[in-house]
């Protein structure tokens, strides 16, 4: 088949597929011309006259390009299209608004539990650079018993455990000094009060060498001291150090399935 004929093969169809779809929104005039053009171009193809099928193109262009704008698109064209902006979409919401991650261990436990799916506020304390530690635009710094998720990066974790995502909760804030006693943590000599969802928890030293020469630790500016709820079995400050806020990504606020462990953080 001549190309001239496959192009307008291609146009009458994609046409009459839009006439169909949002032909009823069309002015009156505007339609009548549209079907007038489409069946002399159609009466052209099956003559396999190619004056007239380009003289009925040179004449249905016009109205396509203002009322069918999309008719001379080939339909892998559209669908690319489709897909390149659904990925960009997607991965800005990921990256910057709001992302889904499955808990692996019981470290959060009995908060978070292995097979839970918890939905993460990425810009909730900032905006960072993807694939960086860069942070772009600061919005508020992590407040006491929030969840935060953030990557080991930098951070001197088990090789298994280099560059994952890491969530556990905040307690120690940048210049307080902590300390681990009875099971509570005390924050500049007084005991943190804890929200009602960690009643239950125990806090427990073990881990943290700093725990062996003082009593108390002071938490350096720009840093976090974070444990898991489920202090033992749990890989957090008490092993590996201070968190930089830098490496904080979000803040966990809803697990969201199984539908039975449906609850906010």
């Amino acid at each position: 088949m001549p190309r001239l004929i496959r192009k307008a093969v291609f146009l009458t169809k994609r046409v009459e597929k839009l006439l169909r779809k949002n032909g009823s929104k069309l002015p009156a005039d505007v339609r009548a011309r549209a079907e007038a053009m489409l069946a002399e171009l159609r009466d052209g193809i099956r003559l396999r006259d190619h004056a007239r099928v380009r003289a009925g193109l040179q004449e249905l262009r016009p109205l396509q390009r203002k009322y069918f704008p999309g008719a001379h698109k080939p339909v892998w064209r559209s669908t690319v299209e489709f897909l390149s902006l659904a990925f960009v979409v997607a991965f800005f919401l990921r990256t910057f608004v709001i992302a889904a991650f499955t808990i692996p261990t019981s470290s959060m436990s009995p908060t978070l539990a292995p097979g839970d799916v918890i939905l993460v506020w990425r810009s909730a304390f900032g905006v960072t650079l993807p694939f960086t530690n860069h942070q772009l635009l600061k919005v508020r710094s992590p407040r006491r018993w929030e969840v935060a998720v953030f990557t080991t990066k930098d951070l001197p974790v088990s090789k298994n455990d280099r560059g994952k995502a890491f969530i556990k909760r905040i307690v120690g804030l940048p210049g307080e000094e902590i300390e681990i006693r009875n099971g509570e943590v005390y924050v500049n000599g007084k005991i943190a009060t804890k929200p009602p969802e960690l009643s239950t928890v125990r806090y427990v030293r073990k881990g943290f060498p700093a725990f062996d020469n003082a009593p108390a630790i002071k938490v350096p500016d720009g840093m976090y001291f974070v444990l898991g709820d489920n202090t033992n079995d749990s890989e957090d400050s008490r092993f590996w150090g201070f968190l930089p806020e830098h490496n904080i990504r979000g803040r966990a606020f809803v697990v969201f399935f199984p539908r039975s462990r449906i609850h906010w953080l």
